[in-house]
């Protein structure tokens, strides 16, 4: 199923998750976040492979059921 991504690289400095699990980063914190403070986004389709470098820091988001592998 559809994935949604939001990425930093390791040089960005963003706002701390505190813990949260991925849905409520995405309703309580990401709404907030000033235009430039925003992560790269995408949104990740049925069969596509997603490479995350070591050190970027990534939350995902299950749009969709769906299995992965990591």
């Amino acid at each position: 199923g559809r994935k949604r991504w939001a990425l930093y690289p390791p040089h960005e400095v963003r706002v701390s998750d505190d813990g949260l699990t991925s849905l409520q980063w995405y309703l309580e914190l990401y709404p907030s976040l000033p235009p430039e403070k925003k992560p790269i986004e995408f949104v990740q389709g049925p069969g596509e492979v997603v490479f995350v470098p070591g050190g970027w820091w990534h939350c995902v988001l299950n749009l969709e059921t769906s299995v992965a592998v990591t």
